[in-house]
């Protein structure tokens, strides 16, 4: 979560990602309904105490945030790497020849040429 704090504001991508890290990190859950109290025995001085649990909310909305935060950053990385290649070409990038093409008839990277 910090990485992804100290990205850039740019894009549509990565404000989302950044807005719901800060979110995740508040450290405030939701109480939506209360348990049936239990009475217990405790070890301790041997008396009897009541257990008050809650259902809250914070285990069911994390995960989701997660995903979405995890799907904006590889959306992001993807266009990134998307326009790069084409504003840049593919065929004169020695570093990519072991990657597969990103369409078919796109011809593989060469080799550089000594001068």
């Amino acid at each position: 979560m910090m990485m992804v704090m100290m990205e850039p504001w740019r894009g549509r991508g990565l404000p989302v990602a950044i807005i719901l890290c800060y979110i995740l990190a508040l450290p405030i859950d939701l109480a939506v309904d209360q348990i049936a109290p239990v009475v217990r025995d405790t070890y301790f001085r041997h008396s009897t105490t009541i257990i008050t649990a809650y259902v809250k909310l914070g285990p069911f909305i994390r995960p989701l945030l997660i995903q979405i935060i995890a799907v904006s950053l590889v959306c992001v990385t993807l266009r990134d790497v998307w326009t790069d290649i084409r504003t840049q070409g593919w065929s004169g990038r020695w570093r990519f020849r072991k990657d597969s093409p990103l369409l078919p008839g796109v011809q593989r990277p060469r080799a550089p040429e000594a001068p």
